[in-house]
Order: C-alpha cells, then sequence, then structure tokens
C-alpha cells in the first residue's frame, strides 16, 4: 500500500521540480540582463572619461555608435550566455561577477556603518533621555550624592542642615586640641582660637551639595558617577589673623633668654616714645606660623582621641641682628587723618571718631636726634587733631532704647566733695562703647590734680578717713559699676573699698586709684551703647542707653551678709584736750564679709542666678582722743627726828657683812 501511494505522487513532485527549475532560469535570465546593463554602464562611463582625457579627439562618439555598439554586445552575450559552451563566453562572465561581488560588499559596509550609526544614535538618545531623568530625579533629591566628603569626613545622603551639623561637630574636635610651642624647656601653649582660626563651613557645604546639580546633565552625572565610583572629597576653605599668630609665637620668642629685641613704639597722649633694639636669638616667625596653620589644617577627627593631648612644635632659633630704628616708618606707621564719627539710622551703623595723629617734627629731624644720640628711649612731640564730629556728639536718637539706670545719694552740702562728683561724672557724660570695647574708668577720667580742678575730700587712708585729694570720685565709679551690673554688661576689673560706703552696702562699691586700681567693663552686647549721667539735689544717676535686642532681661543684684568683723577702740592722748577730757575722732563699725548674687528674669522667669563677687571689708576702728593725764600732787615730807648716840662701839664693816646689808 505504501509503494503505490508513492507511485502516486511522483507526477506532482517532478511537476514541482520542472517549475522550480523553470523559475530558477527565469531568475537567472534577469540575473544575466542586469549584469549586461551594468556592463554597457561601465563602458558608456569609460567611453565619455577617455573622451576627456584625449585631447587629441575633439569630438564625442555619437550616441548612435555607441547604441549600435551595445546592442551587438548585448546579443554576443546573451548567445554565449544560453550556450554556455564556450570558455570564452565563462571568461567573460567571471569577472564581471567577480566585479559585481566587490560592489556588493562595499554595498553592505555602507549598509553596516549605516546600522552602526543609527545603533549609536539611537543609544545616545536613550542616555540623553536617561540621564535627563537621572538628572531630574537627583535635582529633586534634598541631599548630598553618594560618595561626596568634606575634609574625608562623608557627607552621603545627608541634607545641608545635617551635613552642616556633623561637620560643625567634628571640625571642632579637631579645632579643641591645642598646640605647644617648645623651644628647650619653655613652652607657649596656642589655640586655634588665639589665631582667630576658623573654617568656611558654609562654602564647603554648598560644594558639597552642587555635586550632580551641575546645569549640563551630562555633567552633573559624570560627577554624581565619580563620586560614587571613586568618592569627592572636598576641602574647606580656612582662615586665621596673621599678626596674633605671630604675636603667639613672638610671646615665645620673649621668654627665651638673649632674645633679640626690635625697636618699638608707643604713644603716650601727644608724646610718641620710641625705644632702641638688642641683638639676640630669633625664632624664624614665617616657618612657625606656617606650622602652626598645617597642624590644624592636617588633623583628622578620626584620629582625635576624647582626651587628646596638645600636639607639640619644637621650634629653632638663630642669631639676629636687631633693625635700626627707622623714623620714616614710624612716622608713616602712626599718621592718621581725623575721621568724623558717622551715625546712619536705616540700617543702623555707627562708627567711631579717629584722631589725627603725626609728628611735630619732621621724619629727618628725628631720625637725626636719634642717630646722633646713643640713647636707649627717645620721646618725640605728636601733633593731635581732633575730628569735627565725635562719637560722644551723636544724640540718642542713635541710642533709643534705656537698658539701664542707676542712682545714689550725695551731700550737697559738702562743697568740696561735690566739685569733685562733678568733674569725674561730667568726663564719663555721653561716652559711647562699641561693641567689644572696654571702658577704663581711669584712662576716660585721667589723672586727680588739682589743674583739673579736684580739691581735698575726705578719703580712706590706712585704715583711717582723711582728707586727700579728688575725694569722693569712688562714688562715681560705684554708681556706673551699677548701672553696668544692671545692663547685664561684662565686668573686666574691679575693686571693693577697704570700708563699707556710706552711699552703698557692701558688695556694691567699686573703688579706684589712679594708676592702681581701675573699674573697666566690656561692652558685651551687639550694638553701641552710651553712657548718660546726670547730678543734682543730692543725686547723681547713671543711665546706659543702646538698641533694643532680641532678648533683653531683669539683672536683680542681691548682696548678702555672710558674717561681721569686730572692730577696734582705740585711745589716744590728745595734749590739746583739758585733762580728762575725751572727744571720739572717729566712729568705728565692724567689718563684713559679703557675697554678691547676680539673678537674670525674663518674663517674670528667673533664667539664672550666680555669685558674682566675695567681698571682705574690715573692721573700722573706733578711735578717741583723750586729754592728758592731770599731774600728780608734790608729796608732804616728813618731820626729822634725832638719832641717839650709841652707848657701844661699832664693828668694822667685813665684806662678809657688808653683801648682807645690800638693799633687796
Amino acid at each position: 500500500m505504501a509503494k503505490n501511494k508513492k507511485n502516486k505522487s511522483n507526477p506532482k513532485t517532478k511537476e514541482k521540480q520542472e517549475n522550480k527549475k523553470e523559475l530558477e532560469e527565469v531568475d537567472e535570465i534577469n540575473e544575466k540582463d542586469r549584469i549586461l546593463n551594468e556592463i554597457r554602464a561601465e563602458i558608456e562611463e569609460s567611453r565619455k572619461q577617455e573622451a576627456k582625457t584625449d585631447k587629441k579627439k575633439n569630438e564625442k562618439p555619437k550616441a548612435e555608435d555607441v547604441d549600435e555598439v551595445e546592442n551587438k554586445e548585448v546579443e554576443e552575450e546573451e548567445k554565449e550566455e544560453a550556450k554556455k559552451d564556450s570558455e570564452k563566453e565563462q571568461t567573460a562572465i567571471v569577472p564581471v561577477v567577480e566585479k559585481e561581488t566587490k560592489k556588493e560588499k562595499k554595498k553592505k559596509s555602507k549598509k553596516k556603518t549605516g546600522i552602526i550609526i543609527t545603533i549609536v544614535v539611537i543609544i545616545a538618545i536613550l542616555a540623553g533621555i536617561l540621564s535627563t531623568i537621572f538628572a531630574v530625579l537627583q535635582g529633586k533629591k534634598d541631599t548630598i550624592a553618594k560618595g561626596v566628603l568634606i575634609k574625608n569626613i562623608d557627607m552621603s545622603n545627608l541634607t545641608k542642615e545635617d551635613a552642616t551639623k556633623k561637620l560643625i561637630d567634628n571640625l571642632v574636635k579637631e579645632l579643641n586640641v591645642n598646640i605647644n610651642l617648645k623651644y628647650e624647656d619653655l613652652i607657649e601653649e596656642c589655640s586655634s582660637e588665639d589665631i582667630a582660626f576658623g573654617y568656611n563651613v558654609s562654602k564647603a557645604i554648598d560644594l558639597a551639595y552642587s555635586v550632580g546639580r551641575n546645569d549640563n546633565i551630562f555633567i552633573a552625572n559624570y560627577d554624581v558617577v565619580k563620586a560614587y565610583l571613586m568618592g569627592d572629597n572636598i576641602q574647606v576653605e580656612y582662615g586665621y589673623d596673621k599678626d596674633k599668630a605671630v604675636s603667639k609665637i613672638k610671646s615665645l620668642q620673649s621668654k627665651i633668654t638673649n632674645s633679640v629685641v626690635e625697636p618699638a613704639y608707643e604713644i603716650d597722649g601727644a608724646t610718641l616714645i620710641v625705644s632702641k633694639g638688642k641683638d639676640g636669638l630669633a625664632i624664624n616667625l614665617d616657618q612657625v606660623k606656617d606650622d602652626i596653620v598645617n597642624n590644624i589644617i592636617g588633623r583628622n577627627y578620626k584620629e582625635i582621641k576624647e582626651s587628646q593631648e596638645p600636639y607639640t612644635i619644637t621650634v629653632n632659633t638663630y642669631q639676629k641682628q636687631a633693625d635700626k630704628i627707622d623714623m620714616q616708618k614710624i612716622g608713616e606707621a602712626i599718621y592718621t587723618e581725623p575721621v568724623n564719627a558717622i551715625y546712619v539710622k536705616e540700617p543702623f551703623s555707627l562708627t567711631k571718631e579717629k584722631n589725627g595723629v603725626k609728628l611735630a617734627i619732621s621724619a629727618e629731624e628725628a631720625q637725626a636726634q636719634v642717630d646722633s644720640q646713643d640713647k636707649q628711649e627717645y620721646s618725640f612731640p605728636l601733633t593731635i587733631t581732633k575730628p569735627e564730629i565725635t562719637i560722644n556728639d551723636i544724640g540718642l536718637e542713635a541710642f533709643p532704647y534705656k537698658i539701664s539706670t542707676f542712682s545714689t545719694n550725695y551731700d550737697a552740702s559738702n562743697v568740696s566733695r561735690t566739685n569733685n562728683l562733678k568733674i569725674a561724672s561730667n568726663k564719663t557724660n555721653n561716652v559711647v562703647i562699641m561693641p567689644g570695647e572696654v571702658f577704663s574708668f581711669n584712662q576716660v577720667v585721667g589723672k586727680r590734680t588739682v589743674e583739673e580742678g579736684y580739691k581735698d575730700a575726705k578719703v580712706y587712708e590706712n585704715g583711717r578717713v582723711v582728707d586727700g585729694l579728688a575725694g569722693g570720685i569712688c562714688q562715681v565709679s560705684s554708681t556706673m559699676y551699677d548701672a553696668a551690673l544692671l545692663a547685664n554688661l561684662e565686668i573686666v576689673e574691679r575693686y571693693n573699698h577697704q570700708f563699707t560706703t556710706s552711699y552703698l552696702p557692701g558688695g556694691k562699691d567699686a573703688t579706684v586709684v589712679y594708676g592702681i586700681k581701675d573699674f573697666k567693663f566690656k561692652n558685651s552686647r551687639k550694638y553701641p551703647i552710651k553712657i548718660v549721667t546726670s547730678m543734682g539735689g543730692g543725686t547723681i544717676t547713671y543711665s546706659i542707653y543702646g538698641i533694643q535686642e532680641e532678648n533683653e532681661y531683669t539683672v536683680v543684684i542681691t548682696p548678702v551678709i555672710t558674717s561681721r568683723i569686730a572692730g577696734r577702740t582705740i585711745t589716744e592722748v590728745d595734749k590739746s584736750l583739758a585733762p580728762g577730757k575725751s572727744v571720739t575722732v572717729q566712729a568705728g563699725h565692724s567689718g563684713q564679709r559679703v557675697t554678691t548674687y547676680k539673678e537674670l528674669w525674663q518674663n517674670g522667669t528667673k533664667i539664672s542666678s550666680e555669685v558674682i563677687t566675695n567681698d571682705v571689708y574690715n573692721a573700722m576702728d573706733t578711735i578717741v582722743h583723750v586729754g592728758p593725764a592731770a599731774p600728780a600732787p608734790a608729796p608732804t615730807p616728813a618731820p626729822a627726828t634725832p638719832t641717839p648716840a650709841p652707848t657701844t662701839p661699832q664693828q668694822p664693816q667685813t665684806p662678809q657683812n657688808q653683801q648682807q646689808n645690800k638693799p633687796n
């Protein structure tokens, strides 16, 4: 059965094979036609080229001739192809086929190049799309890109706020370690604060946050990928006060035996004082300064221990010759034009005035004096020019807020003492103190002299109340002290009296002695302050004005007597008094130990309480003068008694009985 089926199907199979063969022949004929057309085209192109290059032939071949030739060649080629029995026909076809194969390869190469270019373009488009999407997503994130570090501190995926806190915490850890500048056995401790060293944290944070946020999305994405794969460590800009660094190094240098001393100068009133230098050992200031800075910036927070010992920088010295005094250079350094005080209301700005300063003689004359005299110190007169407008001339419109006020009472009938109070208070009236500036009572009031108008009044001296020049001005400094306390200003220097005063309780006074004891306070507020004084009717008042700040406090000062010191009574003979007469010339009182507290209150709530002083006031002796004792009455002589004559002769005296008869 299978065999019969196979035989029945053979005619169909044969028919299919014949059809297939016919189709292949048709395709072969078509292929030949295409090849012939190509050959014809090439022949025509070849003839055209020959016509152009042949200079002897001016006429182009006729189209008819070309067509005739071409037709003959076509017929011949067709016959050769049909017969396929001539070697000539085969040799004619082979080169054409080979030539056609090269062209197809060239076309395929071009096609392949086109495909590659298309793929590259598509990839670029996709990369652009993906980059855009990536950049948009990165831009929407409020965090620093992964792999970004600042001074080796990882800031990956942190917000700017969190990164700032982390950076500051670690930088503070680094900066809190001090440096010991060491020369032999001498050590000068130096902190980052001593040289005003600081990092620009905000700029570093901005740079870290900007990674991946470039306007060019390709650069932005490159930065992100680079940070992710290799890390991006941003360095922090820093700054410091070079003058303070040099001053710290010179402090160590001054402790070295036989160190160099350079010429120096100072201004005392209207006099310039210049001192001569001395050869000696010196430290390389620039080298040590660089060593300090490199030590600080080279620290790694991971290596800082909890109780980190100070770093040590060993310094060396060399022999240096002191500079010569150069009056031209010094004159240029001190020269200043007078500058008026300036007040701007909006926005608030207040600039203090400056006095004009210059040498009263030429620099050449001053140098001639130095060169002609071998002295350790030279003095030269100065010309001081006051500005037209001083900061004290600016009215209270620049200081609208009364920060504090305090008053004490005085005896207006005591003319000399009242006179002294007025002079001192007038010198401190309308004084403006800039933020961070320290007020010195002795510097502002100056020396207390007769020429200034001061008079004798009661003062404390050697445990007694005596008359002294400028007596009473301690009441001015004490009243100002309490006003400064109530303004919550920083007290820099203050001394209590030897005894308690009549105008203030212990713990609230401030005594001053020119050149020995001063009262100083610092304007620790954000804006300038102005001191305003007034006197009259037996009351002296100090008020401090300024700009109201966000946090203002009510200050309460409370002195507490912790113990008392008993006094003595001293009796002294006064020959001017009648015998038996006595007069108390100094009423004494007990002494005190006083602890003073300062409390800060805000909106009815006590914010803080602290002890500000512990003072001891001596007991004042009571002194009594008494008249000399009355002379004792003269004794009455006794009546004479006659001596009876001896009845027996006296025995001669011997050494033995002489000793026995000696008075006891």
